[in-house]
């Protein structure tokens, strides 16, 4: 697999958990909005599950951002969002 992917997968994770922690929302709450099984937030948090976009969809729908939120790195986001 290549090292973009690997990276990329990483960020989405990163900011899944990140987003998720500043809700105040548990994996397993996430999981149950989402409709998946809260070992797949797991996975995903750690980069170690490649997201469908229809995934990526469910889990932005569930935080309430654009799915777009979840591909960019923090340090890419303008203050104040």
């Amino acid at each position: 697999m290549g090292r973009g992917r690997r990276q990329l997968r990483t960020v989405i994770g990163k900011r899944i958990r990140e987003i998720r922690r500043s809700r105040h929302l548990t994996q397993e709450r996430l999981a149950l909005d989402v409709g998946c099984a809260v070992s797949t937030i797991g996975l995903l948090e750690r980069g170690d599950l490649n997201a469908t976009i229809d995934l990526v969809d469910e889990i932005a729908g569930a935080l309430a951002i654009a799915p777009v939120e979840l591909l960019l790195s923090p340090m890419s986001i303008p203050p104040g969002r």
